[in-house]
């Protein structure tokens, strides 16, 4: 038996193609949830869409929990994003810094595509050493439309460069399928 997806084919194209057809799928991202949710015998959806360059899978399913291998009592990993640098104030115990470091990162100029590169570099950059020495990651809860109100537009412009939203995200993602 042929290994991938297959398909069940309408009536109509049955006489030329048989019933079912067997199509070779491999997803560039979450590929690894996919296989797990396969092997754990969970439901997976799949939506083809067709476009100009070709057929489009979507494929979702529900994420099976990973179990949490931080500890409080290790202290807590603080990250820190700003405009020019993402910071990481290091492992804080009772309150206490014990560690910190910085890595650049000026977001002015760069295309959506480049930031989101940066930023995953060091999201998971973070989440290994956070992982590494059991400790959580803890950020700040930004309201930048609080922040930008009543400002110039140079300043505005800074604030929306942190790409604060896709840091969160990226940062949500990563640690929760790392633990």
């Amino acid at each position: 038996m042929p290994k991938g997806l297959q398909l069940r084919l309408p009536n109509a194209l049955a006489g030329e193609f048989g019933d079912s057809h067997y199509v070779s799928v491999v997803f560039p991202h979450g590929q690894d949830i996919l296989n797990n949710a396969l092997l754990a015998g969970q439901a997976i959806s799949y939506l083809f869409i067709r476009k100009d360059k070709g057929w489009y899978v979507h494929a979702t399913t529900e994420r099976i929990e990973i179990p949490i291998v931080t500890e409080r009592k290790n202290g807590a990993l603080g990250l820190d994003l700003n405009a020019i640098t993402s910071q990481y104030p290091g492992s804080m115990h009772r309150g206490n810094p014990t560690e910190a470091w910085s890595i650049a990162r000026c977001c002015f100029g760069k295309s959506k595509h480049q930031i989101e590169a940066m930023l995953g570099d060091a999201v998971a950059s973070a989440v290994r050493y956070a992982k590494d020495n059991l400790i959580p990651i803890v950020i700040e809860n930004l309201d930048l439309d609080k922040k930008k109100s009543g400002r110039s537009k140079k300043t505005n412009r800074k604030v929306s460069m942190m790409a604060y939203s896709t840091f969160r995200q990226l940062l949500g993602s990563k640690a929760f399928s790392e633990g």
